[in-house]
């Protein structure tokens, strides 16, 4: 799991992987279509098949797999990690 999360945090340079990642930071979820309009759609379904970001089929929202993954992210950001 924090192999998947030290992957995404590698390639947070993907055009709207960063952004993402802010803002699910602020709030927990966001909706798919937003999720899909960042990333794009072949790298956002390669995100969700991994350990990091997860989808309801419910809500048709996307957020981070798990706290952990949250809270590695705050940790990269309090460390100045991530940008956005």
């Amino acid at each position: 799991m924090l192999a998947d999360a030290d992957r995404t945090f590698i390639n947070i340079w993907f055009p709207g992987v960063a952004e993402v990642v802010s803002k699910l930071l602020k709030k927990d979820f966001i909706s798919a279509d937003e999720y899909f309009v960042l990333v794009g759609t072949e790298v956002g379904n390669e995100l969700l098949g991994g350990a990091v970001f997860s989808f309801s089929y419910a809500s048709k929202q996307v957020g981070f797999r798990s706290m952990l993954m949250k809270r590695l992210f705050e940790e990269k950001r309090s460390q100045g990690k991530i940008y956005k």
